[in-house]
């Protein structure tokens, strides 16, 4: 609990997002701020709560290997309805290691032990490389060198 604790703090007043059957979201609820979003991945997809939230906690939802309808869910909320999403699975229950890679997750390092953790955050997906940005790719100092 700890670990969640400090995943809260910068996401307490921008909204959270738990997507939790009620056997896992039942204890994590009082941890989690005031005004939290629950859905249960049982109900469909298109239920999912509108709106953009700071964090979004996906606990036990995810049985081994994902289905179609578990990577559907993963990808709405990395793509839509979240700036940062944590996956948090009981050890037996671990979706996979590459199969989360594959989504762009990624598993941190202080992860508690029997869970399987994993996490994606939009502001440390790709980090700004030397050789990725757009200064340089039309070669503006050739601009009157130069006849294309």
């Amino acid at each position: 609990m700890a670990w969640l604790e400090s995943q809260l703090v910068g996401a307490a007043g921008a909204g959270v997002l738990l997507v939790a059957p009620s056997s896992w979201a039942k204890p994590l609820v009082p941890v989690l701020p005031e005004g939290t979003a629950v859905f249960d991945p049982a109900r469909p997809l298109v239920e999912l709560p509108a709106g953009r939230y700071a964090l979004g906690i996906v606990a036990g939802a995810l049985p081994s290997p994902p289905g179609t309808g578990d990577r559907a869910l993963l990808a709405r909320l990395r793509d839509e309805r979240c700036e940062r999403v944590v996956v948090i699975a009981a050890a037996g229950a671990d979706p996979g290691r590459q199969e989360m890679l594959a989504l762009g997750f990624s598993a941190p390092a202080e992860a508690p032990s029997g869970v399987a953790l994993y996490e994606y955050d939009i502001a440390s997906y790709n980090p700004e490389r030397e050789w990725n940005n757009p200064s340089d790719w039309a070669h503006p100092q050739n601009f009157n060198r130069y006849r294309w």
